[in-house]
Formats: structure tokens, C-alpha cells, sequence
């Protein structure tokens, strides 16, 4: 699926104040030469992580191609489902030698059923087990542009589209560990 996809920094340019002679405190207002007040441009770090991260969720699946083979093969052989599509009176999955006759149409249907049945149950396992008790891709990038106070814009179709809020409520993501987890205790 084509798509166009934009991310929305949220994060205003920070102003370092100068500091005062012995780098204490700084200068009052009153104090300060005008235009003495730099800027420092924002990074462009946490939008390369949030970008990565949504690259990442574009290949996720929640049924595994390789784990349907494997359970269609050990269906087909081990359990012999596959005698299922021979054509003899009475209803025998034993068919000890090879001169019974077997229909394609069956053995398509009995193919496409087990197909579908198979991957159901791994639709299941992984949206009711991993997805809730386990790990949610899908929360985890919302939780991550909400840290980044970073936004996504996903447009699918020329009018239609998906828009990921990701503007922090504290103001800013450039900071240390130190005030980011008290930006994240605050939220309790």
C-alpha cells in the first residue's frame, strides 16, 4: 500500500540565556545586551526513531507465514488429513495402500479449510495472548511520539488518511533522563 507519510516535530527551538560573570545564575533581564539570546535548533534524533519505528510497524503481521506451513505440513502428514480427499464408501481416513481414488476438488477444499482454520487460530493467539498480555506494537509507537512530542500523518488515499497525536503534554522531549522522568511521574 502506497502511502505518504509526514512526521510533525512539536518541539520549539530552545533559548540559552547567558550566564552571568561567575556562571551562577543568570543575567536578569534588565541585564542582559539585547539580541544576546541564542537559539539551539532541535534535533532531528527522535524523528529518525520515530520514522525507524514506523518503518518497522509496516512489516508486522499477525500470522506468521512460516508457522503456517509447518502446521499445514504436520496436518497433512502426521495427522493425515490428506486421506480425508479419497473417495470410498463409508467415511475411513485409513488408507493403508495407494489404489484408492482421490479428488482434486476435495483435496482443495480440505487444503483451503485447514489453510483458513490455521490461520484463524493464529489470528486469535496473537490478538487475545501476545498483543494483550504481552507486547501492543501498535500502543508502544503511540507511547514513543508521545515522548518524542513527535505527530504522524499517514495519508493512504488522496482524501483519506491516519494522524497519530503525538504533541507531549509537558512541552518538551529534548531534555536529560532526569527531567523526563519527572515529566513521566507527573503523569501518574
Amino acid at each position: 500500500m502506497l502511502s505518504k507519510t509526514f512526521f510533525i516535530d512539536w518541539e520549539k527551538p530552545m533559548e540559552v540565556i547567558p550566564m552571568s560573570v561567575d556562571n551562577q545564575k543568570p543575567l536578569r533581564y534588565t541585564e542582559r545586551q539585547p539580541n544576546t539570546a541564542t537559539t539551539n535548533p532541535t534535533v532531528i534524533w527522535r524523528t529518525y526513531l520515530v520514522a525507524n519505528e514506523w518503518n518497522e510497524l509496516q512489516n508486522y503481521r499477525k500470522t506468521s507465514i512460516a508457522i503456517q506451513m509447518i502446521a499445514m505440513f504436520a496436518c497433512l502428514e502426521w495427522l493425515e488429513l490428506k486421506n480425508w480427499a479419497a473417495i470410498t464408501p463409508g467415511f475411513s481416513a485409513e488408507h493403508s495402500t495407494p489404489p484408492y481414488v482421490q479428488s482434486r476438488l476435495s483435496r482443495f477444499a480440505i487444503v483451503s479449510v485447514l489453510y483458513m482454520v490455521i490461520g484463524l487460530l493464529q489470528w486469535i493467539v496473537h490478538v487475545l495472548i501476545i498483543e494483550r498480555l504481552i507486547v501492543d506494537p501498535f500502543h508502544n509507537i503511540i507511547d514513543l511520539c508521545s515522548i518524542a512530542n513527535i505527530s504522524v500523518l499517514s495519508l493512504t488515499h488522496p482524501l483519506y488518511g491516519f494522524y497519530i497525536h503525538g504533541r507531549s503534554v509537558h512541552g518538551r522531549a529534548d531534555t536529560d533522563m532526569v527531567h523526563m522522568n519527572q515529566y513521566l511521574q507527573n503523569e501518574r
